[in-house]
């Protein structure tokens, strides 16, 4: 379907700049040639750049290479770059932002299960294998540093970009990418064990692909086809991993990758592509807020008015697909056409996301969302509301199969016994909840041995049981009960949703 899609949509471009002159560009990556820059490929083979009447040549990276320099030299029209591209702008650099490709960055530090390292504070005076660009990390640094290290405190060593050095003991620790590594280890019979910044609130984008403000002067048309034609590089390749990856495996493989890792990198990739339900691409003003306060803990000076022309801001490339429907595979279209009717059970009071109107109805966030995935959908769909008397009987309905669906439910270990979860779109931070008199909280393991209130049913029950061994947990009817019972001290606190606390 998706293929369908974006050549309909090319037809208008190639019709109206059959007789344009040809633009030569040329793109320079921060690595080797891997499914990390398949969105570029697939740009460049199924033609998509063509039929802007780009020429796109894609320089693969050399060793000490400064991507940022080619990019002001030049020498390259556009480059591939970290969150540190906000430095280069605040220092006075004359570099523009036009996509984030990854919502989340994919570097890690890397360890085996058999080394017994199972916190930040076990790093401490082991080997560490590390790269250039992983010193120069600010989510890297910023993870050691909240728990009290720094590299100072490991033996920092080389990096050789050969993970059998962390299978045979050469080093404890490696500098990794989420995507490639711990793939060799689960190949070699062993289980990786991954130490992830975004898990400790330090969440960067990543892959940023950028330009001059000269070159965004001097032909912004060009730079905004660029922009276009690779979005739509990266959703084909996204929507067709197996296929993209066998264009690599064939005509990019420098490093002589398998099909396999390539398969598993892009599965990877795609799902820090689309992080929190994010746009391909988007860069958003809060996050790099966000990042840009970090920097500042970190020592960085400077104001983040002082980036004020950082980010592109034409909508044209994210609103191409927001005017076009969703693409579904050939099964889920002969799903929908046999199934028609979806039933769905519902949360009875979890406002404002998801709760029954005055008109028995179910209303919130979640309803919102479902009524655009009906419209977006090109397949005659309706969602049934099955009654229910309570969120319980709605989880039970669910696993009897009265029900197809839950909109709106978190992923436990009980319920993943019954039923299939996608990947999540919403997200919300969780917030504890305590009378003014309570002492600082600064993580759920304070509150283990706390009693806690909080909603029967509720999935966040089954995550403080099963992650973190809560044992003493309230359940209550409604979630204005488990206030009540912190109000009257017969609780220590309830934990809730942002959304639904406020």
């Amino acid at each position: 379907m998706y293929k369908i899609i974006a050549l309909t949509a090319l037809l208008g471009v190639l019709v109206t700049q059959t007789f344009a002159k040809t633009r030569d560009l040329s793109l320079q990556l921060q690595w080797k040639h891997q499914f990390q820059f398949a969105g570029y490929y697939m740009a460049k083979e199924k033609g998509l750049y063509e039929a802007y009447n780009l020429n796109v040549r894609i320089d693969e990276y050399l060793k000490e290479r400064d991507v940022v320099a080619e990019v002001l030299a030049n020498r390259a029209d556009f480059g591939i770059g970290r969150t540190t591209l906000l430095l280069d702008k605040i220092s006075g650099k004359d570099v523009v932002a036009l996509a984030a490709i990854f919502q989340s960055s994919p570097q890690v530090f890397l360890t085996k299960s058999d080394l017994n390292i199972s916190a930040i504070t076990d790093f401490k005076n082991r080997k560490l294998m590390v790269t250039g660009d992983f010193l120069e990390s600010l989510a890297i640094k910023a993870m050691l540093s909240s728990k009290g290290l720094s590299l100072q405190d490991l033996e920092v060593i080389p990096h050789s970009y050969n993970p059998k050095d962390l299978i045979d003991g050469t080093t404890d620790i490696m500098s990794a990418y989420i995507s490639n590594e711990p793939f060799v280890l689960q190949e070699h019979g062993l289980e990786p064990v991954v130490f992830n910044p975004k898990e400790y609130g330090f969440d960067f984008y990543s892959d940023i692909l950028f330009t001059s403000g000269e070159l965004l002067r001097k032909d912004p048309k060009t730079v905004n086809d660029f922009l276009e034609a690779t979005l739509l590089g990266w959703h084909y390749a996204f929507e067709n991993i197996e296929e993209t990856a066998k264009v690599i495996y064939k005509q990019y493989n420098t490093q002589n990758k398998s099909l396999p890792s390539l398969i598993y990198e892009g599965e990877e990739l795609k799902k820090l592509a689309f992080a929190n339900g994010a746009d391909l691409g988007e860069i958003e003003k809060t996050k790099l807020n966000r990042i840009f306060e970090i920097y500042k803990v970190m020592g960085v000076s400077g104001d983040f008015e002082s980036l004020e022309g950082f980010v592109y801001s034409e909508k044209r490339a994210k609103n191409f697909f927001e005017t076009h429907k969703v693409a579904l595979t050939h099964k889920e279209r002969e799903y929908l056409a046999d199934k028609r009717v979806i039933k769905m059970c519902t949360n009875l009071d979890w406002y404002p996301i998801e709760f029954i109107g005055a008109n028995g109805s179910p209303q919130g966030i979640s309803m919102d969302i479902l009524n655009l995935v009906k419209k977006k959908l090109d397949s005659a769909v309706e969602f049934l509301h099955v009654a229910s008397s309570s969120w319980q009987e709605s989880q039970d309905l669910l696993a009897q199969k009265v029900c197809d669906i839950l909109p709106s439910a978190s992923q436990t270990k009980a319920r993943s016994d019954y039923a299939n979860f996608i990947e999540p779109y919403m997200v919300y931070d969780i917030i504890v909840i305590a009378q003014d008199s309570a002492p600082y909280i600064r993580s759920l393991t304070e509150l283990i041995d706390k009693k806690i209130a909080r909603k029967k049913g509720s999935g966040l029950i089954g995550i403080l049981q099963d992650y973190y061994h809560f044992n003493n947990i309230v359940e209550t009817e409604t979630i204005k009960d488990s206030f009540r019972l912190v109000s009257s001290g017969e609780a220590f606190a309830t934990i809730a949703t942002l959304p639904e606390a406020s």
